[in-house]
């Protein structure tokens, strides 16, 4: 029971980082993404649906990558 709730919370992160993608930084939204694989992907690990599971960690590596860029971009760099 516990979860399938977690594996729900995770699916509603991801749709809500995709439906506010462009109203969101992109920092937060990859960083919704991230809790929302993760989530996801540890309901799958527990089911055993391991093309689940794979399909969540191309997920955390994507938005990975799209919060490593979005601490790229000279606007979010510190001043000096």
């Amino acid at each position: 029971m516990w979860l399938q709730l977690i594996g729900w919370i995770g699916t509603a992160l991801i749709i809500i980082a995709f439906a506010f993608k462009r109203k969101l930084a992109p920092a937060h939204a990859a960083l919704i993404n991230i809790v929302g694989a993760s989530l996801l992907g540890a309901s799958q690990i527990a089911d055993k649906a391991w093309p689940g599971v794979a399909l969540e960690v191309v997920w955390v590596g994507v938005a990975m990558w799209d919060l490593f860029a979005a601490f790229r971009k000279p606007e979010l760099q510190p001043k000096n």
